[in-house]
């Protein structure tokens, strides 16, 4: 049962609220919160601050710190990869860098098989050429 003065959710057969010490009425069984008109006249503003911490948007300095992790010399690359891991499957607060690290991730595989595939297609065809000309160059006996 709500209470009808705080809505504040009470057992049932209890007189009064836990909350606010307000007379219920049990005449009947209110399972349902009671509907509350908004107030139109009162214009709150949203507040950024009251955005959860994992809606929080990445600000440009942040993106600007995550590009240029890979100008670190030597192991920049290494480091973002990792830093790609732990963004995308870690609790990161901030939702618009797990799903750039998901992304990033799934272009980076899309272009690694690619990848694969050409220098097998290109390592195929170097051995065919070579055996050919290999081949033709046995025929003549010079």
């Amino acid at each position: 049962m709500y209470c009808s003065h705080c809505n504040s959710e009470n057992p049932d057969g209890v007189k009064f609220c836990e909350n606010c010490g307000t007379q219920l009425d049990n005449s009947y069984q209110n399972y349902n919160q009671p509907y509350q008109q908004p107030n139109y006249n009162q214009a709150q503003p949203y507040q950024y601050s009251d955005m959860p911490t994992e809606n929080e948007h990445m600000t440009v300095g942040g993106w600007i710190g995550v590009f240029c992790i890979n100008l670190i010399p030597c192991v920049g690359s290494l480091v973002y990869l990792i830093m790609l891991f732990v963004w995308a499957f870690g609790s990161t607060p901030k939702k618009s860098l797990k799903t750039f690290a998901r992304a990033q991730l799934i272009i980076m595989a899309i272009v690694l098989v690619l990848t694969i595939i050409v220098l097998v297609i290109l390592f195929a065809s170097g051995f065919f050429v070579a055996n050919q000309f290999y081949s033709y160059n046995r025929s003549w006996n010079w």
